[in-house]
């Protein structure tokens, strides 16, 4: 059985100051299989992480200027 979980963090975005909600997927906790995905605000479409997770689910604008 494959254990899905997922995890959520905020980030504020340098070009707009947006504060956005990143929710990832996490995978089964031995495996360590990933992949890299590139986050962009959820407001201006500026690039602000590159992450390594099992999946990207969602970004969403928590809070703008």
């Amino acid at each position: 059985m494959c254990n899905i979980g997922e995890e959520s963090y905020k980030e504020k975005c340098e070009k707009c100051g947006t504060v956005n909600r990143i929710t990832i997927q996490t995978g089964p906790e031995h495996g360590g299989w990933s992949e890299k995905f590139t986050v962009h605000c959820a407001e201006c479409g500026e690039v602000m992480d590159r992450i390594s997770a099992f999946g990207l689910k969602s970004v969403e604008k928590v809070k703008g200027k």
